[in-house]
């Protein structure tokens, strides 16, 4: 009801006032245009810098430790020093869509800084085991014969 109201103001206003209400009318559209233009053209730009990152991960227990097996290198192709970065992680069996390890909502997170063009190279723990998977998936699919992919990147870029 109260938006019947609403338009009946409206209308009024625009019967009795016509320029004025139409010049507020036409600043408000081009207030929202470029708005929409300022947000959409920065997620565009964030998302072009998001794909120059590139996360690879192995299990690499000569290069790492035991206790740390799963080696990251996060290459920074971005045109953007990174700040700081979160990322899920996630152990595959082969030929399957469904994680055997991930993080979940527990993302991994480094505050490392990585310069245009360079790549840090570090050593993380295996995930846990996904919500629902038993204790023996450790053993029926050793974290050695998983495929590892990093997804969902949430970048902090220096401005």
């Amino acid at each position: 009801m109260a938006w019947v109201v609403g338009i009946g103001i409206f209308l009024f206003l625009l019967f009795l006032f016509p320029r004025p209400v139409i010049s507020l009318i036409i600043l408000c559209a081009v207030a929202g245009g470029a708005l929409f233009l300022y947000y959409y053209l920065g997620d565009k730009r964030r998302g072009s810098k998001i794909a120059g990152i590139d996360i690879t991960v192995n299990y690499n227990i000569p290069k790492c430790s035991k206790d740390y097996p799963l080696e990251i290198r996060i290459k920074n192709n971005s045109g953007s020093t990174i700040n700081k970065i979160r990322f899920n992680l996630a152990g595959y069996r082969e030929g399957f869509s469904e994680p055997i390890y991930g993080t979940g909502y527990d993302k991994y997170e480094t505050d490392k800084i990585i310069p245009i063009g360079k790549t840090l190279w570090m050593c993380w723990k295996i995930p846990k085991l996904s919500y629902g998977k038993s204790e023996a998936g450790n053993t029926a699919y050793p974290p050695k014969s998983m495929i590892w992919k990093a997804s969902d990147f949430y970048p902090d870029f220096a401005e």
